[in-house]
């Protein structure tokens, strides 16, 4: 058994690549002969690599940046941490016992997020590193990119194996919206790091993280205004009980599309396409999310990608080069991570030679606004 350095994971030893008479491979790289190789380390990765351990594989995921996908680190689980301290502001604000009075002071954001990134960072340790380890993979830090169709550098080693899966996940996307670039935006991400509320806030989007981010924001005190069109993908009556709900909490809803961004003194505004106007200290755009697949040159490994970046696959998860398999986010499949989770366990099936198909038949899904959306299968619309 062998241990990386840095991650305290033992694991069973991986051989080397020999040349054609015998001797290692040596030029600028160390190599080495894998089943499976898994670049990622988020819901969709760590299944893909449970399985292949399960199967008797070798697998190693390689990830560039912090281990844990989007939802553990700026997705579901900080999200969800700060609403609930939000909530618990809005209840002392507003108790529903007048008998039993209630308030709430000025938050200390600071020690919020302290709390929220401990949290984050020991559900890393039992969810992610100590189950790599449990189940006897490597999480191998460095930058993944292909070099051709079968071969994979990490930091300039040639990592080979017999596939591959690619599961990078996404990130937020910058719309094509006029004047963004001349203002200090905010994304779903680097929102949930302030230490300092802004006074006001513009939430450009009204899908469910601007949903989220908008209540999370106006628990806690800031004055916020969310331009777009309110809960989208669902029923209008949800809309319509969510439109509601925001009045009574003071967010006003411009349910119009922003079609310019302009920094003004000391703040932030938003024209609408009508040529309304509002303002912020801060704007947050949530406007939707983008594959995170820069750097990979998926392109040298004849990966097609579509026109919002997203590798294409088909049924079974396996992109146009049928060494390569991708899952979660990056694949373009819809953004939870159990669907991440059972797309990357599919993608690992196929890629050792079995046979998976993800099933989306009844997908549920839960918006965790105040009060909260949940929904499974097809709007009226959509059926």
């Amino acid at each position: 058994m062998r241990t990386r350095p840095g991650y305290g994971l033992d694991l069973p030893p991986q051989g080397k690549l020999y040349g054609d008479e015998g001797l290692p491979v040596t030029e600028g790289a160390i190599v080495e002969r894998l089943d499976l190789v898994v670049v990622g380390s988020g819901g969709a990765a760590m299944a893909a690599g449970i399985h292949a351990r399960s199967e008797g594989k070798s697998v190693v995921l390689v990830e560039r940046g912090v281990i844990g996908g989007t939802c553990l680190n700026v997705g579901c689980v900080p999200s969800k941490a700060l609403l609930a301290a939000s909530g618990q502001r809005e209840n002392a604000l507003h108790s529903a016992f007048p008998g039993a009075p209630t308030s709430a002071g000025v938050p200390d954001v600071r020690s919020l997020v302290a709390q929220k990134d401990d949290l984050v960072g020991r559900l890393r340790q039992a969810k992610y590193v100590d189950v790599a380890a449990a189940h006897g993979f490597e999480i191998r830090r460095g930058e993944a990119r292909f070099s051709d169709a079968r071969t994979l550098l990490v930091d300039g080693e040639v990592l080979a194996a017999t596939a591959y899966v690619v599961a990078t996940g996404s990130e937020p996307a910058t719309p094509d919206l006029p004047g963004l670039g001349g203002v200090d935006w905010l994304t779903s991400t680097t929102a949930m790091e302030l230490t300092t509320l802004p006074e006001s806030l513009v939430v450009i989007g009204g899908g469910y993280v601007g949903m989220e981010q908008a209540q999370l924001f106006a628990g806690l005190g800031t004055a916020v205004t969310l331009v777009g069109r309110l809960a989208p993908h669902t029923e209008p009556e949800i809309a319509d009980v969510m439109r509601a709900a925001f009045a009574r909490v003071g967010i006003n809803v411009v349910e119009e599309r922003a079609a310019q961004v302009a920094a003004g003194d000391g703040g932030v505004s938003v024209t609408t396409q009508s040529g309304r106007t509002v303002t912020g200290q801060r704007v947050l755009v949530a406007t939707g999310r983008q594959a995170r697949a820069q750097g990979l040159d998926v392109a040298a490994a004849g990966i097609e990608t579509d026109e919002r970046g997203f590798i294409v696959v088909d049924a079974r998860q396996q992109t146009t080069n049928p060494m390569v398999w991708a899952a979660g986010d990056v694949s373009g499949a819809p953004q939870y991570v159990y669907v991440a989770a059972a797309t990357g366990r599919a993608a690992a099936v196929n890629a050792l030679g079995g046979k998976a198909e993800v099933d989306y038949t009844g997908l549920p899904g839960v918006t965790f606004t105040r009060p909260q959306i949940g929904g499974t299968g097809l709007t009226q619309e959509q059926a």
